[in-house]
């Protein structure tokens, strides 16, 4: 009797534990469903595939999440999704980077405008 009760807990618990795996499927096909709604213009099929992506967090995928942006901009109007904050910190940083040589490039050439103009003083007087 106890084979019985293991073999029908595993029955039930199993397929429990693989939904967990179909959802980056489910979400890929979603995104498909959505993007040919999308093009054939579809608006009835892109709400309500949109309604469904909406519960899905946003894909690390560039090209699904490109999808995802698109089918939620097209459904509801506006894109809800956060900047990505490694991207925006990366950015910072090589603007950051490029105004340091830009200043040392002014302080080059006109030392004397490189101290006193307040960005570039800022960078190259405080370390």
């Amino acid at each position: 009797m106890n084979k019985k009760v293991l073999v029908i807990f595993c029955f039930l618990f199993v397929p429990c534990t693989a939904i967990g795996d179909v959802n980056p499927i489910r979400l890929k096909a979603l995104l498909q469903i959505c993007d040919a709604a999308r093009l054939s213009s579809d608006l009835g099929t892109i709400n309500s595939i949109a309604s469904q992506v909406r519960n899905f967090e946003r894909p690390p995928d560039r090209l699904l999440a490109t999808k995802y942006d698109e089918c939620l901009f097209v459904a509801f109007g506006k894109n809800e999704t956060a900047p990505d904050i490694n991207s925006l910190i990366g950015q910072i940083e090589e603007i950051a980077l490029q105004l340091e040589q830009d200043c040392r490039e002014l302080l080059e050439i006109a030392p004397s405008i490189a101290v006193t103009y307040p960005i570039c003083k800022n960078i190259l007087l405080i370390p």
